[in-house]
Parts: structure tokens; C-alpha cells; sequence
């Protein structure tokens, strides 16, 4: 079995949809698939390279020169999925993009199956970006000729529909995480009377919602006091550096930059925090119960898929006075937080383990194979 596997970016990019496509990479890699993965260069990474039993190319270009980068990046996408047909028998694209248009029409002139996962959904997801580009709603129904559509979610799942793609042809599998990187951290020793510690994982980017974290704090600042972490770099860092300040809250928040490793800070952490505006299915909620620490996060798609009553809290998105009344109950319920973390770990060993998921992919794959073979 040779998988190519067609991704925008890949690390050592490390955003999320980033690092999830390098772990799927390994892990079929382990179960005995040849992968080899598709992506853009990137600063610093050789064009060619190999990363466990994988080959990574990194050979997708474009003008950066308005429309024309599209229409560059389409016919690059079109020659390496010519020139490397010989790498692989079934191309999955790691994100809906541009690149899927020319995906679904290479698999089709060379009689392969094509899959296709929607890494986000929503306003600002995989749909509705590729159905804002000039001819967008060509390139959406071209997309109907591919062999599989994965969504993350069951909601997912539902608007892959609505856009048209065969209901008998889409499947639900969510991310997954490495549940030996990411194992159950010791509970920290902390001494009495010392702040509740929290901790933010990503980028700091506006549909983050972490100014509605900061806003929270502010407003339950006497009633309870914080330790907070903030791991992660983004655009925003200045205006929530100005919006610490203007709160008083210098002494009680931390802004960490990005890290290479995060397991230090889940260890010292009581309760990791995701205050979103969207998601697609975020991988420091996955990373968290993995490491047996409760998320208090919002509701919205992704985040309320993975977080239940047993594991953590869920609140409305953009409600920063919904956050803090949760934030003093879990004050309250402190002593209960290290079960709470407990029960997500269960969840993520039954669920979300990237064995598990990597292992749906691959049924995916060879149902598709044995479907093609039939039909010629």
C-alpha cells in the first residue's frame, strides 16, 4: 500500500493540522504503509528529505503575485501528482484546499481513489475558503467525484453534505493523539493556599478568544486568584500584552512564547483552558486528556465533540462572565480536578489514540482499492 499524502504545510511548521499530519504520517508508516508526503517548502528544509520511513516532498509553488498564486499553485500541484505517481495508489489530502481540485481530477485521469478530510468547517473552514476563490463553486463540485470525505465531527459530517457530497461516501474520523508522548503527567505538589493554575496552548489569534480569557479573569480577580500560562505566538501578543496590563494582571499571567515542548507545562498545569470563538477538533484538547488534565473550554464544534461532564467544562463561546463563574467553581471543586483529568485520559486511551485512527484511514484506503478493482 502507498499512500501519498497531499498536506499545505507540514512540520516544521507546527500548527495543529501540521503536526496531526505528521503523526498520521508515522503512524502508518508503523502499520506498514509507504507514505510519502506532498507539502510547500519551507525556510530551512531541504526540498527532499526523510522523516522516519517517510519521504517528504517539498515541491508545491506559486507566484506570490495575486490570482496568479492559485493558478500556480494548481498547475505545481498537478505536475508532482504526475510525476510521483509511481510513489503512491491512493492520494489523501491532509486539508481541503486548492490543491484537492487537481487531487480529485489526477486520481480520476490515472484511475485511483482519492480522499478528501475537512480539517476545519464553518465560516472559516475548508468549504467556505475554497467557495470564496474565483470559480469556487466549480472547484466545490468537482470535489463530489472523490472516493472518501472525512469530517472530523458528526456536525462535520452534516455540512459535507449540505455541500453536496455523497451522503455513502463521507465518514466521521477525528483527530488523534500519541498516547506515548502524551502521557499522564504527575499531579503537581502544590503548597496551601497557592493560585489555581491554568494553561493556554496555540497560536494567539483572534478566533483564540483569549482576550475573553484575560476579561474573565479581570472580572473574577477578588473573588479567586490565577496562575496562568500562556504557551504560543501569534499576532495578537502585543494587544493581549496592553489588555494584561490595563487588568492588573502582569503578576498573575505569563506569556511563554512558543514552545518545542509542551509536556513540562501540562505537567505544571491544573486545568488547561481553550476559550475559542471556532475550532476544527484542537490538538491541546487531545494533548490534554492525554496527559490526565481537565480543559475548560467552549461550546463549539470540535472542542464540545471531545470534552464531557466527567473530563471538564464547557461554556458559551465570547462570554467572558460565563468563564469566570465557571473559573470560581472550579476553584471550588479544586480537589476533584486530578479525577477530572483522570477520566479524560480513559477517553483519549478508548477514542482518540492515533493507532486507533490511523488504522480507520487505512480500512478507508483499501475499501477504496478494492472498490476501484471491482469496477475495472
Amino acid at each position: 500500500m502507498r499512500v501519498l499524502l497531499v498536506s499545505s504545510l507540514y512540520p516544521p511548521v507546527l500548527g495543529g493540522a501540521e503536526v496531526q499530519a505528521q503523526n498520521l504520517a508515522r503512524q502508518l508508516d508503523a502499520l506498514g504503509v509507504r507514505v510519502s508526503v506532498l507539502t510547500r517548502p519551507h525556510q530551512g528544509a531541504e526540498v527532499y528529505e526523510r522523516d522516519c520511513g517517510i519521504q517528504v516532498h517539498r515541491r508545491l509553488r506559486a507566484l506570490p503575485v495575486g490570482p496568479l498564486w492559485g493558478v500556480t499553485y494548481m498547475l505545481s500541484t498537478r505536475k508532482w501528482l504526475h510525476r510521483l505517481q509511481s510513489e503512491w495508489d491512493v492520494i489523501h489530502n491532509q486539508q481541503v484546499a486548492l490543491h484537492s481540485w487537481v487531487s480529485v481530477r489526477a486520481a480520476r485521469a490515472l484511475n485511483r481513489p482519492c480522499l478528501l478530510r475537512f480539517a476545519s468547517l464553518g465560516a472559516g473552514g475548508d468549504l467556505a475558503t475554497l467557495s470564496r476563490h474565483r470559480f469556487g463553486q466549480r472547484l466545490v463540485s468537482e470535489l463530489r467525484g472523490a472516493g472518501r470525505f472525512v469530517a472530523l465531527t458528526g456536525a462535520g459530517a452534516e455540512e459535507v453534505q449540505r455541500h453536496g457530497m455523497p451522503a455513502e461516501r463521507v465518514r466521521t474520523i477525528p483527530n488523534g493523539v500519541d498516547l506515548q508522548r502524551f502521557a499522564p503527567q504527575p499531579w503537581p505538589q502544590l503548597q496551601g493556599g497557592e493560585a489555581v493554575r491554568l494553561l493556554y496552548v496555540g497560536r494567539l489569534s483572534r478566533e483564540k478568544g483569549l482576550d475573553v480569557l484575560l476579561e474573565a479573569l479581570r472580572l473574577i480577580k477578588e473573588r479567586a486568584r490565577f496562575q496562568v500560562r500562556i504557551v504560543g505566538a501569534g499576532a495578537e501578543l502585543e494587544s493581549l500584552r496592553a489588555q494584561s496590563r490595563a487588568a492588573a494582571l502582569d503578576a498573575d499571567v505569563e506569556f511563554c512564547g512558543p514552545q518545542r515542548d509542551v509536556l513540562a507545562h501540562y505537567a505544571w498545569s491544573e486545568v488547561v483552558v481553550l476559550p475559542s470563538h471556532f475550532e476544527g477538533m484542537p490538538n491541546v484538547v487531545l494533548e490534554a486528556m492525554a496527559c490526565a488534565r481537565p480543559v475548560l473550554g467552549t461550546r463549539v464544534n470540535g472542542t464540545a465533540d471531545l470534552v464531557t461532564p466527567e473530563s471538564g467544562w464547557l461554556v458559551p463561546s465570547d462570554d467572558p462572565a460565563a468563564l469566570a463563574r465557571q473559573l470560581g467553581e472550579i476553584v471550588a471543586q479544586r480537589t476533584a480536578l486530578a479525577a477530572f483529568g483522570l477520566a479524560g485520559r480513559r477517553i483519549s486511551e478508548t477514542t482518540y489514540s492515533m493507532a486507533q485512527v490511523a488504522s480507520r484511514y487505512l480500512y478507508e484506503y483499501e475499501t477504496m482499492l478494492a472498490e476501484h478493482a471491482a469496477a475495472s
